[in-house]
């Protein structure tokens, strides 16, 4: 008689009872190993041998993954068997590889872990015949299918475990899911009908603070929530993994609100407020200058060398690279963002200066009156007697 799969529970009370970490994967293997076809690899195994992923991240020894991703792995799998997390909200500037780390990384891992489980279905306390799906999301389809679903093929079709298993050489581009074995497919999508009626056990959602389709994401990602609870709340694991990821927009955007309502569940790993200089080592000279980063009230800016700190909110006041100062006197709420990885507090997302906007509603009226009435006919005629000759002649001698 087979043995049911162990309980979440029953896990994390072995990682608790076990002192050497080393035997745990051992102890675990034991008693799961009638699940399996194949014992499943540690992430770096699976990162770096050549029989798994080796070929995209292993630089004849050398890691070609980031330390602080590296780091992230470790918090994330510390078992092939075990991780305290469900969900993982991730923001951080633009550019230090979060689709290839969340879709050519984790989301392989996880296609492999359960391609390494004879009925993944029954595992998850699912029907033997039910489809366990992982869902790569985006704001639009085009960023799933010119992103996405890219980094997770490519890694799958360089990898010799995957090929030896599946045909993916020939796998269209712009696919809408993709079986894979065992009841394990691939949906792509941009909205949760794309992947209704299916047992989404993992998912990734990126780009999630997709400027005015943030109200879609954040359908989509509480849809696919609720139904993860649902479909997997008679198995006897937590439902997979839950990821939303994107770079910071304002203080109001989604994956802010899910942290705020998250921060404390310890089955959340939050990763935010993360900066390009915290990740790339670009040969930064040592040096920094302070900014502030801006509020309600005042405008963030960069600072001067012996300006007064205790003047501004300790809390919003952070020490950058002088490298990037030039990037941030050119565009300091995009380089808040794209460079620091922090977000603009609401009133810059539309007007990317306080100051500026109050000078241009403070200067002098040209006009006569602030509301001038005039029909679709309307010429330059019927609005000169409108104008303000005194106020014009005052304006020009400014000049």
């Amino acid at each position: 008689m087979t043995r049911r799969p162990l309980t979440t529970k029953e896990i994390n009370q072995i990682a608790n009872d076990i002192v050497n970490e080393e035997n745990f994967d051992d102890v675990i293997w034991e008693i799961e190993k009638e699940h399996y076809h194949e014992r499943p690899v540690d992430i770096w195994t699976f990162l770096y041998h050549p029989q798994y992923l080796g070929a995209l991240f292993n630089d004849n020894g050398k890691s070609k993954i980031y330390p602080f991703w590296m780091r992230l792995m470790n918090d994330l799998y510390p078992s092939p068997f075990y991780t305290k997390f469900d969900e993982v909200l991730l923001s951080t500037a633009i550019g230090l590889g979060k689709s290839t780390i969340t879709c050519g990384a984790i989301a392989c891992y996880e296609q492999y872990k359960l391609l390494c489980l004879k009925n993944p279905a029954l595992y998850y306390g699912l029907m033997s015949n039910s489809i366990i799906v992982t869902a790569l999301f985006s704001s639009t389809k085009d960023l799933v299918y010119g992103v996405n679903w890219p980094k997770l093929r490519d890694s799958m079709t360089i990898s010799p475990w995957f090929k030896k298993r599946l045909h993916l050489d020939d796998v269209a581009p712009k696919i809408k899911s993709l079986d894979l074995d065992k009841n394990v497919s691939i949906q792509l999508g941009s909205r949760t009908q794309h992947a209704i009626s299916r047992d989404v056990l993992i998912a990734i959602v990126d780009e999630g603070n997709a400027g005015i389709l943030n109200d879609q994401v954040k359908e989509n990602y509480n849809e696919i929530y609720k139904r993860r609870k649902s479909r997997f709340e008679n198995g006897t694991r937590d439902p997979g993994l839950l990821l939303a990821c994107s770079s910071p927009k304002g203080e109001d955007d989604f994956i802010n609100s899910r942290i705020n309502r998250e921060k404390n569940n310890p089955a959340v790993l939050v990763v935010d407020n993360v900066a390009e200089w915290q990740v790339k080592d670009k040969g930064y000279s040592g040096k920094k200058f302070w900014l502030f980063i801006g509020d309600d009230s005042q405008d963030g800016h960069c600072l001067v060398d012996g300006e007064d700190l205790s003047q501004f909110n300790e809390e919003l006041l952070l020490r950058a690279p002088v490298e990037t100062r030039p990037e941030f006197e050119k565009d300091f709420v995009g380089a808040l963002r794209d460079i620091a990885g922090r977000r603009s507090v609401p009133a810059t997302n539309l007007f990317k200066s306080r100051d500026k906007v109050s000078k241009a509603f403070s200067g002098l009226n040209l006009f006569t009156k602030d509301i001038i009435e005039l029909d679709v006919h309307a010429t330059l005629e019927d609005i000169k007697p409108f104008l303000s000759y005194q106020n014009m002649k005052l304006f020009l001698q400014r000049k």
